[in-house]
């Protein structure tokens, strides 16, 4: 056996005659594209088919031991798909259908010149190999836009988006044969980050523990490079250049040789970055490995944007249901602000449903374009949006309505994108089919290529109407329950842990003689206005009410103290602002003293 070459086509020719094996090889690599090792023995080179990688066998027909046709069944069985030739003497039609029918790529007869006739053989092994890369390269792009529109799903239909994150490194790290493939995002300010998700290769130790907050500032290079947009390509740590020592201290311990990052936009900003790394061996990473991690970081980015869109809601709600909670509970018991607290509530139930609907009907909205406008890629959620068919898409160039007072800022924007700066982010308005008019929010990337000529734009789009319907829901939410705190009858104030009062209403200026601007420029405790015998009694009460599992009375008589040292009984009702260490309390005056 002559040694194995990675540079030239390498080729096991099998045959038991071996001044034939000695005449092929030599006229084979005569051309310098072929490596070829040799064989007698049918079985010798069933084990080398298996145990080495060939680019193409040759065989003869009729062997010793084992013919032809069975040693290419014996390996197709053992799973390999090598192209496969048949180099006979033998020219029966039933040998011939059967090596087909077996498998075989291509039969050839043995007889005449032998120069025309391995010139043959050499074509034919050069185009047995070229149609099997060929097929390689269409399986492994079909398998491409199948892992695209796997993770895109998941961010579309799913609701945990941490899920459909993890799920998704393990698709792009599985399909580009990464040891690691991870997402690190930063904290306000960009001061630090964290690793938050990671998937690992089987036999390769995950790092997502050790890596948490980190200091930005202990990667210079890096994050220059990421502010900038920019892809972090690293075939080998070893290529590092000096001025990246620091990120190669911290990268050789984990024992990382390559790696590639990408930046991760949020909210039209760096929020962090996606990459895989290989901790077996150095690697080149192609032009299709960066396609696939930029498509999965915009889709993350969109997804965490949007967990944080709707974590922000949901806060917002949870402190709205908290303040209007208390509120009705205070109008229980002062029963002249049930009608107002009802109109509330019911308003209340209105803006959550419409939450609800906002967050039901986020769906990202995926297709690719040529330069010239035609659409090579529209997801399943694009196509029931706009109600077109995908396959009636696909090769159109459709585009939706626009308003004409939008059309120029949209012009602008696609303008603004250049090799240096390729993706950006816009919102506007669209007009539907049925003439209503919506609003949408675009992530657009454009692709260049060496020569910086524009050719290909890739949008992730969502429909953002009722988020911003839903914004002007919860601003008047918000004035309206701050309405009912300023007009109730009720001496109203917020209560801090430490006693001060950060809110009064108009109704305890009145009752305790001092403004709203004196007493909270003080910050003034609830304690000044109550009379000493009754102070500790409330204190206990104020204390026992943030400690879990201690109770304390929501509703008592106290004596309240006036600026003018004035005495007065009040019915006082305490409660708890749920999730916070606030309390709000009012006061009903029941009598009066000097």
């Amino acid at each position: 056996m002559s040694a194995a070459s990675s540079c030239r086509h390498q080729i096991l020719y099998v045959d038991d005659e071996a001044p034939l094996l000695e005449l092929g090889k030599i006229f084979l690599e005569r051309s310098g594209n072929l490596i070829v090792d040799t064989t007698e023995h049918p079985e010798e080179a069933l084990e080398y088919a298996v145990l080495s990688r060939y680019d193409a066998i040759i065989s003869d027909y009729q062997m010793p031991g084992m013919d032809g046709i069975t040693l290419l069944k014996r390996i197709r069985t053992a799973g390999s798909t090598i192209p496969f030739i048949i180099f006979t003497g033998r020219g029966r039609e039933e040998v011939v259908i059967e090596a087909l029918n077996s498998g075989a790529d291509f039969y050839l007869q043995k007889g005449g010149d032998p120069k025309s006739q391995f010139a043959e053989l050499s074509n034919t092994i050069q185009h047995a190999i070229s149609k099997k890369e060929a097929e390689k390269e269409i399986q492994r792009r079909l398998l491409f836009e199948k892992v695209v529109a796997r993770i895109s799903s998941r961010f579309v239909a799913g609701s945990d988006v941490d899920l459909a994150i993890n799920e998704a490194l393990g698709d792009i790290g599985i399909f580009c044969g990464a040891s690691r493939s991870y997402i690190f995002l930063y904290r306000e300010e960009k001061e630090e980050m964290d690793n938050t998700h990671e998937w690992c290769a089987d036999g390769v130790p995950p790092e997502i523990d050790n890596l948490k907050g980190l200091s930005c500032s202990l990667f210079p290079w890096w994050m220059e490079r990421l502010l900038k947009n920019e892809n972090i390509r690293i075939r080998s740590l070893s290529e590092l250049p000096s001025e990246a020592s620091s990120e190669k201290d911290i990268l050789e311990p984990q024992g990382i040789e390559s790696l590639i990052v990408l930046p991760l936009i949020i909210r039209q900003e760096l929020g962090g970055f996606i990459g895989f790394d290989n901790v077996e061996s150095t690697r080149d990473w192609t032009e299709e490995d960066v396609a696939l991690l930029r498509i999965t970081s915009d889709l993350i980015g969109n997804a965490v944007e949007k967990k944080k869109a709707d974590d922000q809601l949901q806060e917002k709600t949870l402190e709205i249901q908290a303040s209007y909670e208390q509120l009705l509970a205070i109008e229980e018991e002062i029963r002249q602000q049930f009608d107002e607290i009802s109109t509330a509530y019911e308003l209340l139930r209105k803006s959550e449903e419409l939450y609800r609907n906002v967050i039901e009907t986020q769906t990202d909205l995926i297709c690719r374009s040529g330069a010239d406008g035609t659409i090579t890629f529209a997801n399943r959620a694009y196509s029931n949006y706009y109600g077109i068919p995908e396959d009636e898409l696909i090769g159109s160039r459709f585009a939706p309505g626009i308003p004409e007072d939008e059309r120029g800022r949209l012009t602008n924007h696609f303008r603004s994108l250049t090799p240096k700066q390729p993706e950006a982010v816009i919102e506007h308005r669209v007009s539907m089919p049925d003439g209503s008019v919506r609003w949408q929010r675009w992530s657009n990337r454009a692709f260049f290529d060496e020569q910086g000529r524009l050719h290909e734009y890739q949008s992730v789009g969502q429909d953002c109407t009722l988020i911003k319907e839903a914004e002007l829901a919860v601003l008047e939410s918000e004035s309206m329950y701050r309405a009912l705190f300023e007009h109730t009858a009720a001496a109203t104030v917020i209560i801090e842990a430490d006693t001060s009062l950060s809110l009064v209403n108009p109704a305890f200026e009145t009752l305790s003689g001092y403004t709203a601007d004196e007493i909270l420029m003080r910050r003034m405790s609830w304690t000044a206005f109550f009379h000493p015998d009754d102070l500790e009694r409330m204190m206990e009460y104020h204390r026992a009410r943030r400690i879990r599992g201690k109770k304390a009375p929501g509703m008592y008589e106290c004596r309240f103290i006036d600026r003018a040292g004035s005495e007065k009984d009040i019915l006082l009702h305490v409660g708890m602002v749920k999730g916070t260490e606030r309390s709000v309390a009012s006061l009903l005056e029941i009598g009066f003293r000097k």
